[in-house]
């Protein structure tokens, strides 16, 4: 995935971090946050926030 990428695949099996400040998740419903989509089976997975790494 690119740097400023928005809807980008990435190859089945590869990690991915989410790096920096500029993300922002605004909301407290519990269903608010960044999701990995599977684009063959449309299923989502909820990434965990990690703080202090």
């Amino acid at each position: 995935m690119r740097m400023g990428s928005v809807n980008d695949q990435q190859p089945s099996g590869w990690n991915a971090k989410i790096i920096d400040g500029k993300i922002k998740i605004d909301g407290d419903d519990p269903s608010c946050g960044v999701y990995f989509v599977n684009a063959g089976t449309s299923g989502r997975i909820k990434a965990e926030a990690a703080r202090g790494e």
